[in-house]
């Protein structure tokens, strides 16, 4: 709701009122997301050219990587949710843009208030609902089909989003705050 101007050479401080180092943490952690969807892609190219050759050279030294859709499941889930502080520090989540821009300037900023405070709920909800996953998952000891990789590990960088994210919503809420604050009236004016 709130349009992000960027106003510093980086882009990670949007307004200036918003933690720096939280802006590098999220863009970090979103970059290694992408690397590990970089990672994914090509071990799932290095598994087709094996299923190939592992078809064209019967009985060959290679073949397709075991449980490979395994991990790409288990990886794009993290990767996913890596993106998601980010795109949030960012203003990239959806907003209804085209009702609000007929609303006055201080209603916009209340309604943007107001929906920074609904999704901090929303991402509580989602962080405190991976780790009773993650816990039962652990619990029941659940483990992919093929490699028998534990599921509930995955779920470790999922948290680690969730949490990110939730700082950064609540950033861009205190950030909503102080742009809309009345300003003190100086000493000695009226």
């Amino acid at each position: 709701m709130i349009p992000d101007n960027v106003d510093s050479t980086d882009g990670l401080d949007p307004g200036g009122r918003r933690p720096r180092w939280l802006g590098r943490l999220v863009r970090a952690w979103a970059v290694a997301g992408g690397l590990l969807l970089c990672a994914i892609a090509l071990m799932t190219l290095a598994s087709v050219v094996g299923r190939l050759a592992g078809r064209l050279w019967p009985g060959g030294p290679l073949g397709p990587i075991p449980g490979d859709f395994e991990l790409v499941e288990l990886g794009v889930g993290i990767a996913v949710f890596s993106f998601l502080p980010w795109c949030h520090w960012r203003g990239g989540n959806v907003s209804v843009d085209l009702v609000a821009r007929f609303l006055p300037a201080r209603l916009i900023a209340v309604v943007a208030r107001v929906a920074e405070a609904l999704f901090a709920v929303l991402v509580g909800v989602i962080a405190v609902q991976l780790v009773a996953g993650a816990l039962d998952l652990a619990r029941f000891g659940e483990t992919t089909m093929v490699l028998r990789l534990p599921v509930w590990w995955a779920y470790g960088p999922a948290i680690v989003s969730a949490v990110l994210w939730l700082l950064v919503v609540l950033a861009r809420l205190f950030d909503a705050a102080a742009r809309t604050a009345p300003a003190e009236p100086r000493p000695g004016s009226v």
